[in-house]
């Protein structure tokens, strides 16, 4: 009875999140991650970019942006090795209101960042157009902070 009631428990946690990776994911940040708030994004840029960075040329309905930015380290003992960004892309009316998501893309960042110490990030992201009518804005948040790479 016992191990039906927890088999019952991780599948409606592990379906709440959606894949069991995730789940744990989820699991392991709680016991070893950093907060978000360890962290200190500044200058925050999207640019246009007119080739991916191999050299394909995007489809006609995708376009890309460059995303720069400076990270800095708060924790004053810890070296943080992996961040994991979400990048949404929003179709908002031309005064940035009723925003749709339109594109969500998850990236991790393998980097080596010593308390006190900050680096340069930058990355391109893809997205399909959305409805020309409308204004495109971009929303960049932290999801993980470790001190270990994954």
């Amino acid at each position: 009875m016992i191990k039906k009631l927890l088999l019952l428990i991780v599948f409606v946690t592990t379906f709440s999140y959606g894949d069991i990776g995730s789940w744990f994911e989820n699991k392991v940040n709680n016991v070893v991650g950093f907060k978000p708030s360890w962290i200190h994004i500044s200058n925050l840029e999207y640019s246009r970019t007119e080739l991916d960075v191999l050299g394909i040329f995007p489809s006609s309905s995708t376009e890309s942006r460059k995303v720069s930015a400076r990270v800095k380290n708060l924790s004053k003992e810890e070296t943080i090795k992996t961040i994991v960004f979400v990048y949404e892309v929003l179709e908002c009316n031309s005064s940035g209101n009723n925003c749709t998501t339109i594109d969500e893309e998850e990236r991790r960042w393998k980097t080596n960042i010593p308390p006190g110490q900050a680096r340069y990030y930058d990355d391109t992201i893809y997205y399909n157009k959305g409805d020309t009518n409308k204004s495109i804005y971009f929303r960049q948040t932290v999801k993980y902070v470790y001190p270990y790479d994954i």
